[in-house]
């Protein structure tokens, strides 16, 4: 079973903050399209909860880059340094 956070399978902690290195893991994991689907979903859903973006999803990060401002084809551990970037505007 999976839930919002992240299954057992992936050999991640299943705390809702990542360092780097976990975060890089999860990327690799999600473009190379490695879970189920269900781990899959589950997987982006954490990741979306690691910081804010401008459209409030990370996972634009990894299917939509060059929304973001990254090339075409960015590397996981780039998608993370730009997610990790992001900060929210104090209205």
């Amino acid at each position: 079973m999976v839930d919002g956070s992240i299954g057992d399978n992936t050999g991640l902690p299943r705390s809702d903050r990542r360092d780097r290195a976990e975060l890089v893991r999860l990327v690799e994991r999600i473009m190379s399209a490695e879970g189920t689907e269900e781990e899959l979903d589950a997987w982006l859903r954490m990741l979306d909860r690691q910081g804010p973006t401008p459209d409030g999803h990370a996972t634009g990060l990894i299917y939509h880059p060059e929304d973001h401002g990254l090339g075409p084809d960015p590397g996981p551990a780039e998608i993370v340094e730009r997610l990790l970037s992001y900060r929210p505007i104090a209205l």
